[in-house]
C-alpha cells in the first residue's frame, strides 16, 4: 500500500494516518506495525518526517542592512535565518575590516530562535568598512544540518555580499 500525499509534508512534523477497518485486508486480517482500535473499527499508523533542509540566510533581513553607511559603532549586528539555529563553531564567524581583512574581536554571539547577534568588543571604528565572514560550518539548524548559504569556497557570507561602513564618530580637533 503506498499513499501519495497531495501537499508537501512540512519537516519535523508528526502525522496520523487513519485507515477505516475493513478498507484493507491481507491473508491474516492484521495489518503488522499499525495501531488498532479496540472494535477494529479503524487502523492507525503514525510517522515523523526528518529535516533535513539546511538553515538559509535572509539576505534581505539582515542588519544594518548591506551597504548602509553611518552606523553606529556599537550596533549589534543580526543576521537572520528562516529556521531556528545554533552555533556549531562560533570561530568561524568573523567580523572584519574591509580593506584589510584583519578580524575584530567579537565580544558575543548570541543566538535568538532564528537571529544571530554578533557584538563587536569595544565597538567598532570610525568610517572603517566592514563585513561578516560565515563559514559553511558555523551555523546549524536543531537537527544538525549545517548552514547551506556557502559558496564554492566554502565561505557562508562574504565581503561582497555584506557589508556596512560605521559613522564618524571622532569629533574635529581645533588647532
Amino acid at each position: 500500500l503506498i499513499l501519495t500525499p497531495q501537499n508537501m509534508l512540512k519537516q519535523s512534523t508528526l502525522y496520523f494516518v487513519k485507515i477505516s477497518g475493513g478498507a484493507i485486508w491481507d491473508e491474516t486480517n492484521y495489518l503488522p506495525s499499525i495501531y488498532r482500535s479496540p472494535d477494529l473499527s479503524e487502523y492507525y499508523y503514525s510517522f515523523v518526517t526528518i529535516d533535513d533542509i539546511p538553515p538559509e540566510i535572509q539576505t534581505d533581513e539582515l542588519t544594518p542592512i548591506h551597504q548602509s553607511i553611518n552606523i553606529l559603532k556599537n550596533t549589534p549586528i543580526i543576521i537572520t535565518f528562516n529556521e531556528p539555529i545554533q552555533i556549531k563553531n562560533h570561530h568561524n564567524i568573523r567580523l572584519k575590516e574591509f580593506d584589510t581583512d584583519i578580524p575584530i574581536n567579537i565580544t558575543s554571539t548570541i543566538i535568538e530562535e532564528n537571529k544571530l547577534h554578533i557584538i563587536a568588543n569595544n565597538g567598532m571604528t570610525s568610517e572603517m568598512k566592514y563585513y561578516v565572514e560565515i563559514t559553511a560550518d558555523a551555523i546549524q539548524d536543531k537537527a544538525n544540518n549545517p548552514n547551506l548559504y556557502a559558496g564554492p569556497d566554502g565561505v557562508g557570507l562574504t565581503k561582497t555580499e555584506y557589508e556596512f561602513t560605521v559613522i564618524d564618530y571622532i569629533p574635529p580637533v581645533i588647532n
